[in-house]
């Protein structure tokens, strides 16, 4: 198959499939992203739903506590004083407050005063059974209740369901001891539920304890995928939640509550309509008709003008081209004729083919700075690593010695100098720093400011790293002097050495830099930064490895950050016969 219909072909299976690939991907994301919103939206409604039952039992929590807290039911609790019911607990008081009873208990679960009405005829009638049992000592709600704090719940009586608050009898002060307890219940009834819906706006259906399907309800729901919708677990209403797929038009979301045993007794199921998932799927296949109009006019488009505008040269050049490479003839030429883009990239490719032998000597050329300049960035070992293959490199070390030092005063002096001339200092005192690290077989790590570091012991493994390392903060200190001395400036080294196991190597794929890590290089720093000016603080492990070469002064114990006390010594100079010049005193 020529190019021409090889393009031609390709660029009509590659918009097709493109566009087939393109609706399913944004079928998936946005119909994920729609299911999602759905999802979220139906779990603020069960949220709201799950508020609306708790801010419902918390209300009846506050009324009860109101009630509770009276000096006069405080004095009824003792005394049974009649005039105290007739004035504030008559028949229309459960009527007035919405609710179905009122019980008055002492703290042995005696019934002082008791009270329930009928909404439907307005009046009292007889205690439910069961319903006084229901709140004694031992009860969940009234074993619940501290000498301080409400209660609230659910309670389940001979199947019908009580939303009861329990507070504790005390003055009005809060003060003396609970003389009993103050029940108010309301039941979940029909028109409570009417007044759910009113309040939430959305079409719901209660399934209580003992109710067909309950328990395998219940099960689903806890078994399922439930959480609790943006609420504490902690707290006794607030209980899994579950959402499932009806059908096509509608989404269901179920809550569970549980009594003041904590266990099942109420399902509040919600059903919603599935709109914004359906507004999903509507504005797919209006996409999808979109992109298939689309692929069809630019597919043949781009056929007609690819074939007739670009095909047929392009493949008269590339033959020129093949035919070039073939001979391997740098002089010859490819057709360059007209000013369009094709015409310009036949003079491209001549120019190439001038450019082909100056750019082979370059390469070779570059190729050498390129090998100095990453020798001169890593050790030579790294570097060869790095090149044959392209994963971070590490390498643990047992017996390394770092050092840390920093110019001391040197922020102030910046101060007083342009940029140039800081830049300039650094680089004057650093490179003698560098010579002397070349000078030793040290290997210098990094600077950072006015701060340099450098190892000894790798990449090439020495036992004699730390006298080696010793040798160098000495050369380092005198050659700052030195060079305080020659430049009429005032600096002073301050150094810190610690001996150790670090790992070291590259990471990352750009801008390398060979480094260490490891608690052997943070407590190197820490010596620097808690040392003196002018003097070479030690650690003990390096202390240990130098006793025997070096003059080292017990400095005594030193607070290290995030180690706490440790043991530090001065580095004065090398062991010598015969008077010595101490450095660092």
């Amino acid at each position: 198959m020529s190019i021409r219909w090889r393009t031609i072909s390709i660029v009509t299976v590659v918009l097709a499939l493109s566009t087939v690939a393109l609706h399913q991907f944004i079928s998936y994301q946005q119909l994920a992203t729609f299911r999602q919103i759905e999802r979220d939206d139906a779990e603020k409604n069960l949220n709201r739903v799950r508020e609306t039952v708790v801010s419902d039992l918390r209300q009846l929590a506050f009324v009860a506590a109101d009630y509770a807290s009276w000096d006069d039911t405080y004095q009824f609790a003792e005394d049974l004083n009649q005039k105290f019911i007739d004035v504030n607990l008559g028949p229309l008081t459960p009527l007035d407050l919405d609710i179905h009873t009122i019980l008055l208990l002492s703290e042995t679960g005696g019934l002082l005063h008791g009270i329930e009405v009928d909404f439907e005829d307005e009046e009292a009638v007889e205690l439910s059974s069961g319903l006084v049992g229901a709140f004694q000592p031992a009860s969940p709600l009234i074993s619940a209740r501290s000498a301080d704090r409400e209660v609230f719940g659910f309670l389940e009586l001979g199947g019908r369901l009580l939303m009861a608050a329990v507070a504790p009898i005390l003055k009005s002060d809060d003060s003396g001891m609970p003389r009993g307890s103050l029940v108010m219940g309301r039941y979940l009834d029909n028109a409570k539920l009417n007044e759910l819906e009113n309040q939430t706006q959305l079409d719901l259906e209660l399934l209580k304890k003992g109710n067909r399907g309950f328990q395998e309800l219940v099960a689903s729901v806890q078994s399922g995928a439930g959480r609790v919708p943006n609420g504490d677990e902690s707290h006794p209403q607030q209980r899994k939640s579950r959402l499932e797929i009806v059908d096509e038009n509608a989404i269901r979301g179920h809550l569970l509550f549980d009594d003041a045993a904590g266990e099942p007794v109420l399902v509040v199921s919600a059903t919603l309509p599935r709109t914004i998932y359906k507004a999903g799927t509507r504005s797919l296949n209006i996409l999808l008709i979109a992109l298939i109009a689309a692929g069809v006019v630019l597919t043949v488009t781009v056929v007609v003008l690819l074939d007739r505008i670009v095909l047929r040269r392009l493949s008269r050049l590339g033959g020129e081209v093949a035919a070039i490479g073939t001979s391997g003839d740098l002089g010859a030429r490819v057709n360059e004729r007209g000013k369009d883009e094709l015409a310009i990239l036949g003079r491209t490719v001549n120019w190439m083919l001038d450019q082909l032998k100056d750019s082979a000597d370059k390469l070779a050329v570059e190729h050498q700075r390129a090998e100095g300049l990453l020798l001169n960035i890593l050790p030579e070992p790294v570097a060869a690593e790095l090149k044959r293959s392209p994963d971070a490199i590490a390498e643990s070390y047992d017996q390394v010695s770092i050092l840390f030092a920093d110019l001391v005063g040197f922020t102030e002096l910046a101060a007083d100098l342009d940029a140039e001339q800081v830049v300039g200092v650094l680089n004057g005192l650093f490179s003698r720093f560098d010579d002397l690290a070349l000078e030793l077989g040290l290997e210098k790590i990094k600077t950072i400011g006015d701060a340099y570091m450098v190892a000894a012991g790798l990449p090439k493994r020495s036992e004699g790293h730390a006298p080696t390392i010793a040798r160098m903060a000495l050369a380092m200190v005198e050659a700052t002097g030195e060079f305080s001395k020659e430049n009429d400036i005032q600096l002073e080294l301050r150094v810190g050495i610690n001996s150790g196991v670090v790992v070291a190597g590259v990471i990352g794929k750009s801008k390398f830099i060979y480094d260490l890590w490891g608690d052997a290089v943070n407590i190197a720093s820490r010596m620097e930064s808690t040392g003196e000016s002018g003097r070479i603080q030690v650690t003990q492990s390096t202390y240990e490895l130098l006793k025997d070469e070096f003059d080292l002064v017990e400095r005594g114990m030193t607070h290290i950050k995030g180690r706490g006390e440790m043991a530090t010594w001065f580095l004065v100079g090398e062991l010598q016969t015969g008077p010595q010049e101490s450095i660092g005193h």
